[in-house]
């Protein structure tokens, strides 16, 4: 009795989750309902294939919605598991938390340019926050320097220490974002050096707040 009282109370929490939040006419509540017919199931004999059968049909939501938060995660500085999300339909947390921020250094195209183009640069390329340095740094395994740290409002390096590294030939090309062009060694790059024709390296397309600017500062 109790198995089949805590498969029912599971299944039926599970099919107002599902309906809740994705349609009451959406195949999702349909698979918490396996798991409460197969409460039911479970009171006649042979108690362990229904029992079995309805403890897996449980997991299978819960795992979905897991997986949502690594293959749909939302806004990347707020990550969240949002299963209508990954399916592409609105779950009514609004724009800030409900849609996908890809970063826009995430862009093959781009990266193929880098590698290509970086020369006996040490850097692949240099840039004011970490969250655009970190997609080019997991596509490639090639060091890329964040000059402004997590959020690009860090002076971890003077201007003209970043300077002296260029003419080195440390670090040719600068990605500067929209919202990191204050930081005083990105004003100085786009100063110094020549934007690269978006024709050459951008795949992905424009946003209106959010943008990338690549500069090329041997072209000086």
């Amino acid at each position: 009795v109790y198995l089949a009282l805590g498969l029912a109370l599971c299944a039926a929490w599970q099919i107002y989750l599902a309906g809740a939040a994705q349609g009451w006419t959406s195949a999702w509540p349909a698979v918490p309902l396996v798991a409460l017919l197969a409460a039911g199931a479970s009171q006649w004999r042979g108690k362990r294939l229904p029992a079995a059968i309805g403890g897996l049909a449980l997991l299978i939501l819960p795992l979905a919605w897991t997986l949502s938060a690594i293959f749909s995660p939302g806004n990347l500085t707020l990550p969240s598991a949002s299963l209508p999300r990954w399916l592409g339909l609105p779950d009514g947390r609004g724009p800030i938390l409900s849609r996908n921020y890809t970063e826009l250094s995430d862009d093959p195209k781009l990266i193929d340019f880098l590698l290509a183009h970086r020369g006996s640069a040490r850097f692949l390329a240099a840039t004011p926050t970490m969250l655009i340095a970190s997609p080019i740094i997991v596509r490639t395994g090639r060091p890329v320097m964040a000059f402004g740290g997590f959020y690009g409002i860090d002076r971890i390096l003077t201007v003209e220490d970043f300077a002296d590294r260029v003419r080195r030939g440390e670090v040719r090309y600068v990605l500067v974002g929209t919202r990191s062009g204050l930081h005083p060694i990105a004003l100085w790059a786009m100063e110094h050096g020549i934007p690269v024709d978006d024709a050459q390296w951008r795949s992905l397309p424009r946003e209106r707040f959010r943008s990338l600017l690549l500069i090329d500062l041997e072209a000086d």
